[in-house]
């Protein structure tokens, strides 16, 4: 037995689903810039504040990505620039991202979340090391 209503209706609040759930998403986006933003501050004002160092329930990481989401824009990455990738530009794009200008402390605690990320990868077989010139690691997904 059809029921082209039934259909039609969970059709239309399945699209009204994707749209809220873009909406909340760009407004994750916005709030973690904005956390961003505060923690860049606050390295300016108590720079013995750090959040590797204090408890989470006190301060939360600065520069937090949600779950999946580095491993994401390795891949993401991996695919776009058609070649090896390095953890650093892998962590110089996650900056852009947030629209956030790098200082070298920042790159560092990045760059060392994304090699986490890309270790966990590579346990997976998501990713393999890849020849690269110089002194770097250079990523690519397996053919």
């Amino acid at each position: 037995m059809e029921r082209p209503n039934t259909v039609a209706g969970l059709l239309e609040k399945r699209r009204t689903l994707a749209a809220r759930l873009k909406i909340v998403q760009g407004e994750v986006q916005a709030l973690t810039v904005d956390i961003d933003a505060l923690d860049t501050v606050l390295r300016l004002f108590a720079p013995e504040i750090d959040g590797r160092t204090l408890k989470a329930k006190r301060l939360p990481s600065p520069f937090h990505a949600s779950k999946g989401e580095l491993q994401r824009l390795v891949l993401d990455t991996i695919r776009e620039t058609g070649g090896p990738v390095t953890s650093l530009m892998v962590a110089e794009r996650f900056c852009a991202a947030r629209g956030m200008t790098p200082d070298d402390r920042t790159i560092i605690t990045i760059r060392g979340r994304v090699s986490s990320s890309i270790g966990k990868m590579k346990q997976k077989g998501a990713v393999c090391q890849a020849p690269l010139a110089g002194t770097y690691k250079g990523w690519v997904q397996p053919d």
